[in-house]
């Protein structure tokens, strides 16, 4: 306890009493004010210089015990707080510690689509066209080999005596004078 006149270092900084006071370093923390040293941050968490406590890093959650727990399966956290984890789009998952919507993965055959802007909400969908493959996250159905279109994913096969060998939606090439494709 201080006595009258006596100065002492705020949480988030350390010293000696009655003396100058330095910033905990990050990745550590003060709770208390006093003279008592900057703690490490636990386990999955971390801190900026000067904290009173530390928050969990993007993938973890605080639990019902106050430690950082991974996100679950399914589940992923961007920022560094204590925040909840948010639920992937439905049809999709993620591993454990996500960091990312980028980290939920879609069945086979779907995509992330921006399905709502007004909300910022995705959803697992197909492609519109059987012959067009989806490019996660970005909402856009590359038409496949063989096959041209748009963006959208509307695709028709390349027409007899064209080809294109690789995905997206450049046009089908004539194929060189005296050979043919199939259409």
């Amino acid at each position: 306890m201080l006595a009258n006149g006596e100065c002492s270092c705020q949480r988030g900084f350390k010293g000696p009493d009655n003396a100058e006071c330095e910033a905990c370093p990050a990745g550590t923390f003060k709770s208390l004010i006093g003279s008592a040293e900057c703690t490490d941050c636990p386990f999955n968490s971390w801190s900026p210089p000067g904290s009173s406590g530390c928050s969990c890093n993007a993938g973890y959650f605080r639990d019902a015990e106050r430690a950082c727990a991974s996100c679950t399966a399914g589940t992923y956290k961007i920022s560094f707080s204590d925040e909840p984890c948010t639920r992937c789009p439905e049809s999709s998952t993620s591993s454990p510690a996500s960091v990312s919507l980028s980290d939920c993965k879609c069945g086979q055959g779907l995509s992330l689509f921006f399905a709502d802007e007004s909300t910022d909400r995705f959803e697992c969908r197909a492609c519109v066209s059987p012959h067009a493959y989806p490019l996660a996250i970005t909402g856009v159905c590359l038409c496949n080999a063989g096959f041209t279109g748009d963006d959208n994913g509307l695709c028709a096969a390349c027409a007899a005596g064209t080809y294109k060998d690789k995905r997206g939606s450049s046009p089908c090439i004539s194929c060189a004078p005296f050979s043919t494709s199939l259409e």
